[in-house]
């Protein structure tokens, strides 16, 4: 499955669109003339406010960051171990929000396409939809909120205008991850019918269970990660989407010029050290070990049927869903 049909995939309109160029796209270094930025610097009046923290807030704020974050990419992909990816199948938005609306808007024609997704789930997949004019199809999970491979396939074979199936895992708000076994199978199956599966693991720094190195070999899996999470950075708001290097290139084309910020790229640098790494770890530590002790408690509630298995930083009882 390293191969995909994208030009039947994406949109005519994005595989024929000429992006946007600045000079920060083709050069590295230099003098940049060509954005008009401000000389003087940023109107940041330091007399009454004091000097500018450096560790938190890069110096050349008159200036427009870059367009691509190459190196940041590498850093991360350093920091996550995922040896195998290069920046070429990294994809930077601002929040996993702007990334799951990228995907849609290069891959689904408005009023005629669809996307499938399997509820109780994350809400924004369907408000993405409905801003796009995408349509939704809703394969329920089962009780145990384990994926219906056999429903979704008959929805595929029915409904030849889905081109997405959006997966978190683990699941939002069932906090439970999806099996390996099961991912594998719902690629395999939607590669038949030229879908792309879109794998959401928000929370996937609680149970290190990624499938982010499965996306070179499974050319129609694309898996989305977050650093608002496991991270604690939920302020600076940058998603991460690995893909296809195919894939990637179309979110390219049709982003904003300069979508992910200096400040932004600044602090997720800052972050991608190994003592950072250390700190993020033991918070982890605490907040899995902890779990056990806030389910015991929750579960003593009066009118709470049962609190059910969770592979997240939270958890769901039985009454809310």
């Amino acid at each position: 499955m390293t191969d995909f049909d994208w030009k039947s995939f994406i949109r005519p309109n994005i595989v024929a669109l000429k992006p946007y160029v600045c000079a920060r796209d083709i050069y590295t270094s230099g003098l940049f003339l060509d954005a008009n930025e401000n000389s003087y610097g940023p109107c940041l009046d330091q007399t009454q406010n004091g000097p500018i923290d450096s560790k938190l807030v890069p110096g050349d704020l008159h200036r427009y960051p870059s367009p691509n974050n190459l190196d940041l990419k590498q850093s991360i992909l350093t920091f996550k171990g995922y040896h195998g990816l290069k920046p070429e199948n990294v994809f930077f938005g601002v929040g996993s929000d702007e990334i799951i609306d990228m995907i849609m808007r290069v891959s689904c024609t408005p009023a005629e396409d669809a996307i499938l997704v399997c509820s109780p789930t994350y809400g924004m997949y369907k408000v993405t939809a409905a801003v796009n004019d995408v349509n939704v199809v809703d394969v329920s999970l089962k009780e145990d909120f384990s994926v219906q491979l056999d429903k979704i396939e008959k929805s595929l074979e029915k409904n030849p205008s889905i081109k997405l199936i959006f997966i978190p895992t683990p699941g939002n708000p069932t906090s439970i991850i999806v099996p390996h076994e099961d991912i594998k199978s719902l690629v395999a199956i939607a590669y038949r019918y030229n879908v792309v599966v879109v794998l959401d693991e928000a929370y996937v720094d609680f149970c290190g269970n990624s499938c982010a190195m499965w996306v070179n070999e499974k050319a129609n899996l694309c898996v989305m990660q977050t650093v608002s999470k496991g991270f604690g950075l939920a302020a600076i708001r940058l998603g991460l989407c690995y893909a296809h290097p195919d894939f990637i290139a179309f979110l390219n084309k049709a982003k904003a010029p300069y979508n992910i910020s200096a400040l932004t790229a600044h602090l997720l640098s800052q972050t991608l050290t190994p003592s950072s790494k250390d700190l993020m770890t033991r918070h982890i530590g605490h907040i899995m070990e902890n779990k056990p002790h806030l389910m015991k408690q929750i579960s003593s509630l009066p009118g709470i049927i049962e609190v059910l298995r969770s592979d997240a930083n939270f958890f769901s009882r039985k009454n809310w869903i």
